[in-house]
């Protein structure tokens, strides 16, 4: 299923006249947000995975959608993980075997969040103006990375996308046992890299250089015992939603780490570093925020 613009903007605004409550123009502008998120997400993943994930009472939702609707940080982290999955459902939904991976995301169980963060991939690439495709499941080791893209030479470049989430513990053992696994996703005799995508509370917006810090080690040591000539590089990745004051913002935040075992390279444009990694410049991306801004100023 294609989802375009005017097919959206006609079921939302006929979503948007079934309103009844009299909310802050704050809260409403968030409300509408996440309704049109939801209305991608429905429309694309079904009813029933919708009632399941995103419906459901908070406690039987995963635990990457629940929201605790009294507490200043879990709700806006609720309503962006919507509006983020929207998002990328929209904007990745023209992308070489992407339906594959939007039916490994409807019949998840357990790991939809590992899931999703599969799409987080395919984002990356798509913000950066890189060529990628993802790559249908393969079910064997060397086989079944999840995207190829085109290097900054011209040459394909592999992908394998590995995620940790949000209640997994911080240590140097999580992090070299994830990257082994990655590792042997890839095939032998050739190079690709690992993006690694990190719980948001991992590297908290106040006070994680510390973690950042433990996180890079563990990255470099892994390099210096593995040796591996297979990874490039690993791209550590989280996806956050910073509250600050009464502003809500959602970035993300990559650091690549070179493998200086590796003589071949990434392929990957440079990323500009600042105290907790790049904060990629959004680009090449329809945001639902924008459409509802666009939407409401020009109706």
């Amino acid at each position: 299923m294609i989802l375009r613009n005017d097919e959206l903007k006609y079921f939302y605004f006929q979503a948007v006249a079934e309103e009844q409550a009299d909310w802050s123009s704050d809260f409403r502008y968030w409300f509408r947000c996440r309704m049109l998120a939801t209305l991608i997400a429905g429309r694309v993943l079904g009813n029933e995975w919708f009632e399941a994930n995103l419906a459901a009472d908070d406690d039987e939702r995963p635990l990457y959608f629940q929201a605790d609707c009294d507490n200043e940080d879990t709700f806006p982290r609720f309503n962006m993980r919507v509006i983020e999955l929207g998002e990328m459902i929209f904007n990745l939904q023209t992308t070489a075997q992407f339906a594959e991976r939007i039916e490994e995301i409807r019949t998840a169980t357990r790991g939809v969040e590992t899931r999703i963060s599969e799409l987080m991939g395919g984002r990356f690439f798509k913000q950066l103006g890189i060529e990628f495709q993802f790559r249908p499941p393969k079910g064997q080791k060397q086989e079944d990375y999840d995207i190829d893209y085109e290097r900054t030479n011209g040459k394909l470049g592999r992908c394998e996308v590995k995620s940790k989430v949000q209640d997994a513990v911080l240590s140097e053992n999580t992090i070299r046992n994830t990257l082994k696994e990655a590792k042997s996703q890839l095939p032998k005799g050739e190079t690709g890299i690992i993006l690694l995508r990190i719980p948001e509370d991992w590297v908290p917006w106040k006070d994680g250089a510390i973690n950042l810090e433990q996180i890079a080690n563990a990255v470099t040591n892994w390099f210096a015992k593995e040796k591996t000539k297979r990874v490039s590089s690993v791209v550590v990745f989280d996806s956050r939603t910073d509250v600050l004051d009464s502003r809500v913002l959602n970035n993300c935040y990559y650091r690549e780490f070179t493998n200086p075992f590796c003589s071949d390279c990434s392929g990957l444009p440079n990323m500009s570093l600042a105290e907790q990694g790049c904060a990629q410049k959004v680009r090449n991306w329809v945001s639902i925020p924008q459409l509802v801004q666009e939407w409401h100023c020009g109706s």
